[in-house]
């Protein structure tokens, strides 16, 4: 059974993220359902999403919607060389900037407020799943 899709409204890591790259041409554009990545794919790279809307999830579960200023695949950079945990697709037409471990890097030793941002979505999402599975837990 899949679980209800959490879409995130935006916070400060995702406006500050989109005051970032919000100047920036999408390196990369997807069309609805297309697919950017799936469970055990190589991550090279995390993207920030300039507009559009897409979709994470894992088997039958969606986890999130991430719309504009939001990030996904930053698991990719943060632990380097681990396949992907997650599938992300569009939901509608969306256009996105690719950044590799080299920015990344770059961004974090310019503008550690962009660190904080990212660690703030990681953490976001993890509170999230926490949640998620005491819910479960309590009906065990």
């Amino acid at each position: 059974m899949a679980a209800a899709s959490a879409t995130y409204s935006g916070g400060i890591g995702d406006k500050l993220l989109l005051a970032m790259f919000g100047g920036e041409m999408a390196n990369l554009r997807l069309e609805p359902g297309e697919v950017l990545f799936t469970n055990g794919d190589p991550s090279r790279d995390m993207y920030v999403v300039l507009h559009g809307t897409l979709t994470i999830r894992n088997g039958p579960v969606v986890y999130e919607d991430v719309g504009p200023g939001g990030i996904v695949g930053e698991m990719g950079i943060v632990e380097t060389h681990t396949p992907r945990s997650a599938m992300v697709y569009a939901k509608t037409h969306a256009g996105l900037v690719a950044i590799d471990e080299r920015r990344f890097l770059s961004l974090v030793a310019a503008n550690p407020d962009f660190a904080l941002a990212v660690m703030r979505i990681l953490s976001r999402r993890l509170r999230r799943m926490d949640e998620r599975y005491e819910t479960r837990s309590d009906g065990i």
